[in-house]
């Protein structure tokens, strides 16, 4: 991702091959590219071992038998 991209949600799109989980962002194309961010996917129940975690969203995949709670670890 660009330098300064500001993430905006993350969803579950539908695709040919099934549902995908997408995450969109704001960027300048023309700023050079980080090396990482850290984006974690975490499920309904599963423990959080961070309390320094920015949420992004929550997203349903299979019918809501999946709940995935999206954030970034700064």
């Amino acid at each position: 991702m660009p330098h300064g991209g500001q993430i905006l949600t993350a969803q579950v799109q539908d695709q040919y091959q099934g549902e995908v989980l997408c995450l969109w962002a704001l960027v300048d194309p023309e700023s050079p590219y980080v090396s990482a961010r850290q984006i974690m996917v975490i499920g309904t129940g599963s423990p959080v071992e961070s309390t320094s975690l920015v949420y992004i969203s929550t997203v349903q995949m299979s019918g809501g038998a999946l709940v995935w709670h999206i954030f970034e670890q700064p």
